[in-house]
């Protein structure tokens, strides 16, 4: 039986080398351009920027997102909160917690994520347009970092870095350590002309821009996509225009889902929107991604069946492409390295997740979403 089996893997050994030699060159190609933003410190741009934070039953984190939109300086900042139909008391807490900013508190025009971002960009006094997430803080500085790469470049869309905190238990640093190979990858990918995904949490464009592309266009129902779906847009327009903030220590940054419930659901929701991709190589991506999971497994399992360096060889290289990849994306987002050979494991989520985007149905902050659907 086990002669048989060997056989048949090993008919099979000339597809896993040509994957794990793709996959190495893969990690070639984002180590030879990472590349860290280098601007002169000394040019002079435009201040003004309004700033947009949607929120809906935010309670207990808008006060210390609100806190650290007071730190930042060097900006000169119009606040609009939306209250995107709360049942607690985020509304009050926004209004007291942001008196002595120049912010309004308005109520959202509409249902979701995407109609309370309208109702802000509408009301909106500047062209510049920065959002963020009121479960999200952004370090000093970010905001005054930001807007000098957007005009020096002078671009119409920056999408920024987002990190996950460590909560000090194995679940989130697999969270943290997944979420930052995303935000790197996805960086290397748009400042090489490759638009990819990026996370509305810290994003900035022009309102005139918006507005010329017709906004979200047929992605305003979507339960997902104000922010990866929207940069597609932005470059389709004028792809040249629109690019990563690549700058270590500027950036937001949120807490990791406690429970797997909501992290299946808040996966689920983004796997959702990847049929409204609008570039094919996106989804060539996600299928490497999922075959290197596939490859890990399997190689896995035949090392430990078969004692033999032909099996070895290309795990160890699966394993070090995953590591020299981390290690360029440590030089700006933080995780723990010792995590990057075990996420296959903690990745088994995917299947489940993904199942759930396209037939299940899943809530988000106490509201009933209908993915399959797309409604909201």
């Amino acid at each position: 039986m086990w002669e048989g089996l060997g056989i048949l893997f090993f008919l099979f050994m000339p597809f896993v080398y040509l994957f794990v030699l793709s996959y190495a060159l893969l990690a070639l190609y984002v180590s030879s351009t990472f590349k860290l933003l280098s601007l002169p410190s000394l040019i002079e741009f435009p201040t003004q920027v309004s700033v947009i934070v949607p929120f809906r039953n935010e309670a207990l984190n808008i006060k210390k997102c609100l806190d650290a939109l007071k730190q930042q300086t060097g900006v000169d900042m119009e606040l609009i909160l939306v209250d995107d139909h709360s049942d607690d008391l985020s509304f009050d807490i926004a209004v007291v917690e942001s008196a002595n900013l120049n912010a309004r508190v308005l109520k959202s025009q509409g249902s979701g994520k995407k109609a309370a971002l309208l109702t802000g960009i509408s009301n909106a006094k500047n062209n510049i347009i920065w959002t963020t997430d009121a479960d999200c803080f952004l370090s000093p500085g970010t905001l005054e970092s930001m807007l000098r790469h957007f005009h020096f470049k002078q671009l119409n869309m920056l999408c920024g870095l987002v990190q996950l905190e460590s909560n000090g238990h194995l679940f989130g640093d697999f969270q943290q350590a997944e979420s930052a190979a995303l935000v790197g990858l996805s960086a290397v990918f748009l400042n090489n002309e490759r638009p990819t995904t990026c996370n509305g949490a810290n994003l900035m464009f022009r309102k005139d821009v918006f507005y010329k592309i017709g906004g979200y266009g047929d992605d305003a129902k979507t339960s997902s996509g104000d922010d990866d779906l929207l940069m597609h847009r932005f470059a389709e327009l004028e792809l040249s225009k629109v690019c990563y903030h690549f700058s270590p220590g500027y950036m937001v940054s949120t807490q990791p889902e406690s429970n797997w419930k909501a992290f299946i659901s808040q996966r689920a929701r983004w796997a959702s929107k990847h049929k409204r991709y609008k570039y094919p190589y996106n989804q060539i991506l996600l299928v490497m991604m999922a075959s290197r999971i596939f490859f890990y497994f399997f190689l896995l399992l035949l090392s430990v069946v078969f004692v033999s360096p032909w099996l070895y060889v290309p795990f160890l290289i699966l394993v070090l492409s995953d590591l020299v990849m981390a290690l360029k994306i440590r030089q700006i987002l933080d995780f723990r390295i010792y995590i990057v050979p075990f996420l296959p494991f903690y990745q088994l989520y995917i299947p489940f997740a993904w199942l759930k985007g396209l037939f299940g149905k899943t809530t988000w902050k106490g509201r009933e979403i209908t993915i399959s659907n797309e409604k909201i």
